[in-house]
């Protein structure tokens, strides 16, 4: 019988399926890793999603800080104030700033020059604060509080949990009244971005520190101010990624379920006390 040649596109497909087949098994892993994460498209979409809608919530806030910052800046550039050297103006700024960094912002009781020395650590920080800062102290602040133009549900309600030991509770409850009041200071304009504060603010502030009889007054007010700024920088700060937790209380953190730490109680003295300030800087900005 008459031997017949196989056509030459036999030999090639008989060719490849030999160089295929050492690959089949990885080809099958790629298909069913490619189901899977087709699986998940729903999940990683949802992720997506709320990762957008978070970063599209701290903006308000973001561009709040931001412009804060610019009229501090501006008005420290314009301020002159002939008792005290550039060098030391300087010294007191950096010193409010690193008392807000740590978390701190202005305590009533405390002696007046008690923020121009700022320790190195937050734990000496927290120690000499807190002898200003006990219940006769937070008490006053309670009463400055229900005096001020805050929704007394929401306020009655972090009380109520603060004075039950419910301490995460109740610095949720406060990060988000500190929170709406920055962005109800900046509402929305008709393009739908958040307004940014304005040379009118900027001017406000230039009238008052050229007022000679207020010059000293008025320096030491942008130093509290500069706190009340460094403190809700840090509190609010970004997350970046949830990797490392501050050692401050951060409304990121705790927000998003990523804290491993607990809330304490200092930490909710520390925002009662921010939350006041941060009522005298919005009534005058």
């Amino acid at each position: 019988m008459e031997h017949k040649e196989k056509p030459p596109w036999i030999e090639v497909a008989e060719k490849l399926q030999k160089m295929i087949e050492p690959h089949l098994p990885m080809f099958r892993a790629m298909e069913k890793m490619q189901k899977t994460i087709e699986s998940h498209l729903p999940m990683i979409s949802a992720a997506v999603k709320s990762y957008n809608e978070y970063k599209l919530s701290l903006e308000p806030i973001q561009y709040a800080l931001n412009n804060y910052s610019l009229i501090l800046k501006q008005v420290a550039a314009t301020a002159k104030i002939p008792e005290l050297k550039e060098e030391r103006k300087q010294e007191l700024v950096n010193e409010h700033i690193k008392w807000g960094k740590f978390g701190w912002t202005l305590l009533p009781d405390a002696p007046i020059k008690f923020f121009n020395k700022c320790p190195d650590n937050i734990q000496e920080a927290d120690e000499k604060a807190l002898v200003y800062c006990r219940k006769e102290n937070c008490d006053e602040i309670i009463m400055d509080l229900r005096s001020r133009k805050i929704k007394k549900a929401d306020l009655e309600e972090a009380l109520f949990c603060y004075n039950n030991k419910k301490y995460k509770a109740c610095a949720l409850i406060l990060f988000g009244i500190i929170e709406s009041k920055i962005i109800r200071k900046h509402p929305p304009s008709s393009t739908k971005k958040w307004r940014l504060i304005g040379q009118k603010a900027i001017d406000k502030y230039k009238e008052k520190i050229e007022t000679k009889t207020n010059v000293d007054k008025t320096f030491f007010l942008l130093l509290d101010f500069s706190n009340v700024i460094a403190c809700l920088e840090t509190m609010f700060e970004k997350s970046d990624g949830f990797i490392v937790e501050p050692p401050v209380i951060n409304r990121n953190f705790l927000c998003h379920g990523m804290s491993v730490r607990s809330v304490l109680k200092k930490d909710c003295k520390k925002l009662f006390l921010l939350l006041r300030n941060l009522m005298d800087f919005i009534e005058i900005v």
